[in-house]
């Protein structure tokens, strides 16, 4: 999937990058392993430090195979804006996902046709979202 399919699919109705508390995040992470694993939350310091075994929850499919770094994170309106696009991106091949995270790491507000990707979080609060970042 090109940049400009991505950007096509991200929902221009989506809160800003600096989202309102109570709005929902999509997020990818890296595991041990090198897996990218991609979640839905309100919170994804807490929802990550789940999955560490640092607070009680997590997802099962990341227990022998904890997540090392937040590589990835966009808002969205609601929850059923958050998990469609979860879907979609559960679905992408490994290399769509990589294309998808390092497009963001590059230019996170605007892709090479010139779109606006408003619901991606920009680089600083993507730290500031990773328990990982020191």
């Amino acid at each position: 999937m090109s940049i400009a399919r991505m950007a096509a699919a991200l929902s221009v109705s989506a809160v800003s990058a600096g989202a309102k508390p109570g709005g929902w995040f999509v997020y990818v992470v890296e595991t041990k392993s090198g897996k990218l694993y991609s979640g839905i939350s309100v919170d994804v310091k807490r929802r990550i430090e789940q999955h560490c075994g640092m607070r009680s929850g997590g997802a099962k499919a990341l227990r022998g195979d904890p997540p090392v770094r937040l590589r990835y994170a966009e808002t969205a309106a609601d929850r059923s804006e958050a998990t469609k696009r979860e879907m979609a991106i559960k679905r992408m091949p490994r290399a769509e996902k990589l294309e998808l995270v390092e497009a963001r790491g590059t230019n996170p507000r605007e892709s090479n046709e010139g779109m606006f990707l408003a619901n991606v979080v920009a680089a600083e609060d993507l730290a500031a979202m990773d328990p990982f970042a020191s």
